[in-house]
């Protein structure tokens, strides 16, 4: 599991929707699966990619069951969608995420957890190799950060997700991008990449990273010490791209060209994507 983190305004999610295809006007190419992403079609490369968004938009009277079974789609013309085989394989997706006893339940009764499972459902039912999600932990609580990003490192699959917590990064993943103003500064295991040196440079704040160990791992821990009172702040924070000096779009999708690459070498190599030469 690949986390890619850094301040707003990095490049984040400009590097993910690279690499899913979503924006097609970036210098250079992203090979997936020995194929160039351009060349397939939206159904071909949802049948290896499945995106769960920051902002998913659901329709709020649909039953858990038939938000699930949509994501079959790619595998189906939409006149063989119903059925009861579409039924078994939804209901196993969410048997797999815990969310089997809700099937019935419309979405808009369930809870900012339980509607993450259900689309973390969603995407499995695609059959994905890769499962990509942006900001999957954004807006819930501590228990169900952590219940969220425990069930993505069972999935067995390849994940790749952006990711504002750290400590949560550094916990779950194995392999990290840190990324600034559109490129990255560093990759490589959490405790190879989350240095106080780096970390303070990124995000313009002075920080201690400890190390704790829990089940059979070293696991950084990383604290922020915000000083607001002094002088040397505001020089700091000439590092981080606040809103107004927060790169283009135009030179956040030539900038994150460099980002694919190093992204992809996480991936398993049957499934991951990569970067060719630039066009």
């Amino acid at each position: 599991m690949t986390a890619i983190v850094g301040p707003n305004g990095a490049g984040k999610t400009s590097l993910i929707k690279c690499l899913l295809g979503l924006y097609a006007k970036y210098q250079g190419s992203v090979m997936l699966k020995g194929q160039d992403l351009r060349a397939l079609t939206r159904q071909e490369r949802a049948k290896v990619l499945a995106y769960v968004s920051q902002q998913s938009e659901v329709m709020a009277e649909l039953s858990v069951l038939e938000m699930v079974q949509m994501g079959l789609l790619p595998h189906h013309k939409w006149y063989e969608f119903a059925g009861e085989s579409r039924q078994d394989k939804a209901m196993q997706a969410l048997q797999r995420v815990g969310m089997n006893h809700a099937s019935q339940s419309k979405l808009s009764t369930l809870s900012g957890g339980e509607l993450q499972r259900a689309l973390i459902a969603r995407a499995l039912v695609q059959q994905p190799h890769i499962m990509v999600l942006d900001e999957p932990t954004n807006h819930l609580d501590v228990y169900y950060q952590h219940q969220i990003l425990h069930l993505l490192s069972t999935l067995g699959i390849s994940v790749l997700l952006t990711v504002h917590d750290l400590n949560l990064a550094a916990q779950y993943c194995d392999h990290v991008l840190l990324m600034h103003k559109g490129k990255v500064v560093g990759q490589g295991s959490p405790a190879e990449v989350f240095t106080e040196s780096a970390l303070t440079q990124v995000f313009g704040l002075p920080c201690s990273v400890s190390v704790s160990h829990a089940q059979g791992k070293s696991v950084p821990n990383i604290c922020f010490h915000p000083d607001f009172n002094a002088q040397s702040f505001n020089s700091e924070q000439s590092a981080i791209p606040h809103s107004s000096q927060k790169p283009s779009q135009h030179s956040m999708q030539k900038t994150a060209q460099h980002s694919v690459k190093n992204a992809a070498q996480q991936l398993k190599p049957d499934q991951g994507v990569n970067k060719g030469e630039s066009s």
